[in-house]
């Protein structure tokens, strides 16, 4: 969904940047529903499927999100996922965008440190 620039200035931009890599913490799979994609350059956490949520809400219509394409997605929803960290134990991604179009689902590294979390890169690892 793209917009031009004249209608797309009264609004709060995100971005996406993503490289995918297999992150057996955070259950990365093909499959949309379960796979989680760390993304070091997402501005939030970001899913197309609105069946993960555990709340959620309307969003304000500010927010829209340019992904790597240079493409232009609204934000309608916005709200909580709970996934299950490397352990097995729940962690929940709060402002979680709801993005519809969007394919894969994105884990912001920003947003997980900056809600106490930390992740840890490696070689052949990859853990929250």
């Amino acid at each position: 969904m793209a917009e031009s620039k004249s209608h797309t200035e009264d609004k709060e931009w995100g971005s996406c940047f993503t490289v995918e890599a297999a992150c057996p913490g955070i259950s990365t799979t093909k499959n949309l529903e379960n796979g989680w994609i760390v993304d070091s350059g997402c501005s939030h956490h970001i899913t197309g499927d609105e069946k993960l949520f555990s709340s959620l809400q309307q969003n304000d219509g500010k927010e829209a999100i340019i992904t790597a394409d240079n493409s232009f997605h609204q934000v309608e929803k916005e709200g909580s996922v709970v996934i299950k960290g490397d352990d097995g134990s729940p962690i929940t991604l709060k402002n979680v965008y709801h993005v519809p179009g969007v394919k894969k689902n994105l884990l912001s590294v920003v947003n997980m440190v900056d809600s106490g979390n930390y992740i840890l890169f490696g070689q052949e690892m990859l853990s929250s």
